[in-house]
């Protein structure tokens, strides 16, 4: 059985809330309090927010801040 990293998990589990709309569109999402919430340190998870950017479910903001992308439930 493979174990998942940290990244894996956050990553896996930001884009499920997403998908299922327990965050939506325009939502912020604070890197620190994720973090906090799934027990990571916050390199991990601001690694899988990075990913999600590449995938264009949120957008990431220098200065501004990360939140759910708004044009991802357009291709869905």
């Amino acid at each position: 059985m493979a174990v998942r990293s940290a990244r894996e998990v956050a990553y896996e589990t930001i884009r499920g809330r997403i998908i299922t709309m327990e965050l939506k569109p325009g939502d912020e999402l604070n890197d620190r309090e994720l973090a906090q919430e799934l027990g990571i340190s916050r390199t991990p998870m601001r690694e899988a927010l990075i990913m999600l950017n590449i995938a264009h479910m949120v957008v990431i903001k220098p200065q501004s801040g990360t939140h759910v992308g708004q044009t991802i439930f357009a291709a869905i």
